[in-house]
C-alpha cells in the first residue's frame, strides 16, 4: 500500500513554436496563448516537483520540416521556393543553418532523461541562437 509520498518521475515537455503572422489581432491571441501556456507550465513545475514531477518547454527555432510547406507560410509548396525560404533562414543566423528536427528530438529526449533530473520549470531553446540576436 501507498503510503502517499512515492515520487513519480514524470516529466511534461511543452513544445512551443514561433510563427509568422501577419493579422495583428491573431498575433496578439497567439503571443496571449504562448503567455499562458508558459505560465501554466511554470505553474506545473512549481506544483508538481514534490511530487517527482518535471515540466519543462522546447522552443524550436526554424526547423526542416513540412511545418512550413502547410497553409501556414503561403507560396511554399514547391521545392524551389521552400529551398529559397530555407537558404533566407539560414543566412539570418548565427549557426548558418536550418535546424533539423533531430535537433529537437535531441533536446526533448535529454528532457525527459534522468540525466536533466534537476531542471525544472526551464526553457530549452533550440533555435541556433537566433533567439539571442535580437
Amino acid at each position: 500500500m501507498s503510503q502517499g509520498n512515492e515520487r513519480l518521475h514524470h516529466q511534461y515537455i511543452k513544445y512551443t513554436v514561433y510563427l509568422h503572422i501577419e493579422d495583428p489581432w491573431k498575433l496578439f491571441l497567439f503571443h496571449a496563448h504562448k503567455a499562458a501556456m508558459d505560465a501554466f507550465t511554470r505553474g506545473l513545475a512549481l506544483e508538481l516537483a514534490p511530487f517527482g514531477v518535471r515540466a519543462n518547454t522546447v522552443r524550436p527555432g526554424a526547423i526542416r520540416s513540412n511545418f512550413h510547406r502547410r497553409d501556414n507560410v503561403p507560396g511554399l509548396g514547391d521545392d524551389e521556393s521552400y529551398n529559397k525560404f530555407l537558404d533566407t533562414i539560414a543566412k539570418d543566423n548565427p549557426s548558418g543553418r536550418v535546424g533539423e528536427q533531430e535537433d529537437v528530438a535531441t533536446a526533448v529526449s535529454f528532457l525527459a532523461s534522468d540525466k536533466a533530473s534537476y531542471i525544472n520549470g526551464g526553457d530549452i531553446v533550440v533555435d541556433g541562437g537566433r533567439y539571442v540576436q535580437y
